[in-house]
């Protein structure tokens, strides 16, 4: 079943390599849309992820469908992606981006909740796992930037619509899992739920996501016109992706041993820590090979954080929530800090140049240190590693 899981994680993050990073530059070079325009469009996608994460979370933990509903929007969001090729008119392509958003954003959530269940009941590392995430992202960034410029980038949406079906036929295979009977269902969601909410760990790991965890997501939009404003070609682009995606192996093949001996907390404050060194150096607009070198943070920042943060939230909530969980902290920690940084990036390309995003983006993640310090206070000292039984 492991390489059910990987196989899955493989193609679905090589899809989102295909279309991720090139979506704002598809806007600006095809669609002409000024590059402000575009940073205003893209923070909206993790906007409306805010309101569709919680959704799909709280429709599949009430009618416990979750294969069904993952199957669902999985196909809804193929079929959109080929629209959006074959669309031409600004008003209407934007607006089909938000709907594309609205099923996209519940993927990964719906994803991770069968993950971390089979790494929770068989005693295996979930970024083990989630690892070939990274790895499918790589190697599709590091593709696509040759494929486009033999093809265009219209290429981008039929490529990822026919990946995306395939990744159907994975999900099919997937396990059940744990499903609450109905008679139990609907108050022990309800109880459960207020619970998870009025839990300061959860809160303040919410919050620590949406300060630090968010810039990572955001950076997807912005790298791809960093780049291009320092003169770079789209394959170059493409080789970034894959030197920052490849980066992030290695510390989630190891991220259990490492969480284990050094501690959650700890390890979040070197991710973090890591991030923010990112930001800065990005910030002083080197050259092109410290930006490579610092780009390798990546591997720190996301490969130790995602996998912590989500074993983490398995442990403190009821399993009748986790899908719930999953979707709150993606909409909040990760979807409103993402909306935020894109947001304010738009604004801030309109009268600096866009190294100045990632002056935002290094205070950003100055907060989620700071906010590490309550977290420690009720950090649960019973967790002692990312397996840790309640």
């Amino acid at each position: 079943m492991k390489k059910i899981f990987k196989s899955y994680y493989f193609s679905y993050f090589f899809a989102v390599g295909i279309i991720l990073p090139l979506l704002p530059v598809y806007l600006n070079k095809e669609l002409m849309i000024s590059k402000p325009s575009v940073g205003i469009i893209m923070s909206f996608i993790p906007l409306i992820s805010i309101v569709g994460q919680p959704i799909w979370g709280y429709i599949s933990d009430y009618s416990q469908k979750f294969k069904l509903i993952l199957l669902s929007i999985m196909i809804i969001a193929a079929f959109l992606a080929i629209l959006l090729a074959n669309i031409n008119y600004v008003p209407v392509i934007v607006f089909m981006v938000f709907i594309f958003s609205f099923f996209y954003c519940g993927i990964v959530p719906l994803s991770d909740r069968f993950a971390l269940e089979f790494a929770h009941t068989h005693n295996v590392n979930y970024g083990s796992m989630r690892l070939w995430g990274s790895i499918g992202f790589a190697v599709s960034t590091l593709v696509i930037g040759y494929v486009t410029d033999y093809f265009g980038l219209r290429i981008i949406f039929y490529l990822y619509s026919i990946i995306m079906l395939l990744c159907c036929l994975t999900v099919a295979k997937f396990p059940l899992g744990k499903v609450t009977k109905k008679s139990e269902k609907k108050s022990s969601f309800k109880s459960d739920l207020f619970k998870m909410l009025s839990m300061p760990q959860f809160i303040f790991l919410v919050l620590i996501s949406m300060f630090s965890f968010s810039t990572l997501l955001a950076n997807n939009s912005y790298l791809g016109l960093y780049m291009i404003n320092n003169g770079t070609t789209l394959t170059i682009i493409g080789t970034l992706f894959f030197v920052s995606a490849i980066s992030e192996v290695p510390f989630m093949l190891a991220s259990k041993t490492i969480i284990e001996k050094v501690g959650v907390v700890n390890v979040l404050f070197i991710s973090i820590l890591a991030t923010s060194l990112r930001w800065f150096l990005y910030f002083l607009e080197p050259n092109i090979f410290i930006i490579y070198g610092a780009t390798l943070l990546q591997g720190v920042g996301f490969g130790l954080m995602q996998p912590c943060i989500m074993h983490y939230l398995k442990e403190i909530v009821p399993n009748t929530i986790v899908t719930t969980a999953i979707t709150i902290i993606s909409a909040i920690g990760f979807g409103f800090g993402n909306w935020f940084c894109s947001f304010i990036g738009g604004f801030i390309l309109k009268t600096h140049s866009i190294n100045f995003i990632y002056l935002l983006f290094f205070f950003f993640t100055l907060i989620a240190l700071c906010l590490l310090i309550p977290l420690n206070t009720h950090f649960d000292p019973k967790i002692k590693s990312i397996d840790a039984k309640r």
